[in-house]
Formats: structure tokens, sequence, C-alpha cells
């Protein structure tokens, strides 16, 4: 299932929220240099969607606060 991820890096507190069916708001505590950000957020939502990081890609928006993501479901 793909999702549209808007990201909040440097967060204190490390939270994702749905918004709707397929909108998510992931607030990371990472700084956004050298893909930290980005190793969090697949970290975050592993652990939300009870998935493998491996299931779970970035298909835009590397270098973006909005991003699609996929998430294959094991």
């Amino acid at each position: 299932m793909k999702y549209s991820v808007f990201v909040k890096p440097k967060s204190k507190k490390e939270s994702i929220e749905m918004i709707g069916s397929n909108k998510i708001i992931a607030k990371i505590n990472a700084l956004p240099t050298k893909g930290e950000a980005n190793l969090k957020l697949l970290e975050a939502l592993a652990k939300y969607f009870k998935v493998p990081k491996s299931n779970i890609k970035i298909l835009s928006g590397h270098k973006s606060k909005n991003k699609v993501i996929e998430i294959l479901e094991s």
C-alpha cells in the first residue's frame, strides 16, 4: 500500500500519526543530513505497522519532507 508522508525532523518526541486512510505525519528526532532522518523514518514506520524495515520503500522524496512510501504487507 502507498502512503503520503510528511516528515518533521528534529522533533523532541518521535511519533507516527495517521491522517485519513493514506496520509501520515511522522515526527522523527534525527537530523535531515546524510539520510539519518530517512533511516529513522523507516524504523519508526516498521515499528508502527509491525513489518520488517525491508518491506518499506521510499518511492519519492528522498531529500524532501514530503515523501511517498510503499509498505509491503507480509
